[in-house]
């Protein structure tokens, strides 16, 4: 009789450790990162643009209700870019900070069409870590940034859509 009890309770709290250590997946098909550039352009040589600077906005999910519907973003990073050639690439983090106060953190790059080219700088964005009820998130998504316009004092505006949005949290 000991013996099998000792197998049940063996048993039910190998389910419960099971239950609780499964990690919860989201998704969102697509979002859109709207962004305001700010940062320092440097003149390489002919053609050649290196601009660093942080990318800072509000990010939507586009109705899926996931910590990226109006989540406040910067994304510090670098665009590389052959302007002569109509392409870029570049590299950063992102720090998304939602309304709680949690934070999550990514890492980005992406290459293509220089800015306003109309053609996008295209790549993944892995997430690294987060704060709070964020800690332990992990996932990644496609990005498609567009820069849109040039204003007289330097910055930029332009959008990321998000596509294959796919996260967990323990």
């Amino acid at each position: 009789m000991t013996l099998l009890r000792n197998v049940t309770f063996g048993m039910l709290l190998a389910a419960a450790l099971t239950t609780s250590a499964q990690a919860a997946e989201f998704k969102a098909e697509s979002g859109v990162f709207a962004w305001l550039s700010v940062g320092t352009v440097y003149a390489l040589e002919e053609g050649h643009i290196l601009w660093i600077g942080e990318f800072s906005g509000t990010s939507l999910d586009n109705g899926a209700g996931t910590f990226l519907d109006h989540a406040g973003v910067q994304c510090p990073g670098y665009l590389d870019i052959l302007a002569s050639a109509g392409t870029a690439k570049g590299a950063g983090s992102c720090i998304w900070t939602l309304t709680s106060g949690d934070k999550v953190f990514a890492s980005w790059q992406c290459e293509g069409g220089a800015p306003m080219s109309g053609k996008a700088c295209d790549g993944p964005l892995t997430v690294t870590g987060g704060t709070g009820k964020m800690a332990g998130i992990a996932g990644s998504w496609n990005f498609h940034a567009y820069t849109v316009a040039f204003h007289p004092d330097g910055k930029g505006s332009g959008y990321s859509d998000l596509d294959e949005v796919t996260y967990t949290l323990p």
